[in-house]
């Protein structure tokens, strides 16, 4: 997802009271930020964010 969007996601879902499967992560130097929930039938949803799309979806060198 976008960003930008990304943290917004994140504090709407967390004032909605969504079950977070551990804390959501920031990790600046990467460039990207991931959260993991449970949806009402108990599946793991991951939600991710980068600010350099290009550079995490190029395969490795």
């Amino acid at each position: 997802m976008p960003w930008n969007e990304w943290e917004d996601a994140r504090l709407r879902l967390k004032k909605l009271g969504a079950e977070f499967v551990g804390a959501p992560n920031v990790d600046e130097a990467l460039g990207q930020a991931k959260m993991y929930l449970k949806d009402p039938d108990g599946y793991v949803i991951e939600l991710k964010a980068s600010r350099d799309i290009q550079k995490t979806l190029r395969p490795p060198a």
